[in-house]
């Protein structure tokens, strides 16, 4: 049911290790350094990130050794290698890409990240958690976000907007279509 990378990566590392990968915790940053944990899985001498825990479209593994191109959800995403990182942007205007995160994917423990797990639920300002109300679930064919007053439908027909107007509407919305 969702919750930060640090929750969702950890079940994802564990559910990996337990049918028999090779895989580990891995830093990137997403605003501040080494604020955002990815795992890394290595299958066949190849490793790949796997990133289940940031909110976005990523529906399978960026490969370490080549660039990938992809879209989803009418968004437009690409990594590359820059000095043994992996760079993942993500398409934002007509000749224009931002960076979404860097990854170092050396092995990293889960103690590694206390600080920034700590930073994230107790800064204000330094993480999306305490900056307002947060939701997003994926779908087979949408990705629907909630921030603050904000709703948002993203499908490969494009996004739509709505306002929510008040915290009934916003608990309503929670209920269905959010679960």
């Amino acid at each position: 049911h969702g919750g930060p990378c640090h929750v969702q990566a950890t079940a994802f590392l564990a559910l990996l290790r337990s049918l028999g990968y090779e895989a580990h915790f891995a830093v990137a940053t997403v605003g501040a350094p080494g604020d955002h944990l990815v795992v890394v899985v290595w299958l066949a001498c190849a490793g790949y990130v796997c990133d289940v825990g940031n909110g976005h479209p990523y529906d399978r593994p960026f490969p370490l050794g080549s660039p990938l191109s992809f879209d989803r959800f009418g968004w437009r995403f690409s990594t590359a290698v820059d000095a043994e990182k992996l760079v993942l942007r993500r398409h934002v205007g007509h000749d224009e890409w931002k960076i979404v995160y860097r990854v170092n994917p050396a092995p990293r423990t889960f103690a590694d990240f206390a600080d920034i797990v700590r930073q994230h639920h107790t800064r204000p300002g330094f993480g999306p958690f305490l900056t307002g109300l947060r939701a997003v679930r994926i779908t087979e064919g949408a990705m629907l976000t909630l921030r603050d007053s904000l709703y948002q439908r993203h499908s490969r027909h494009g996004s739509t907007d709505r306002t929510v107007p008040d915290d009934q509407a916003a608990r309503a919305l929670l209920r269905a279509p959010f679960g």
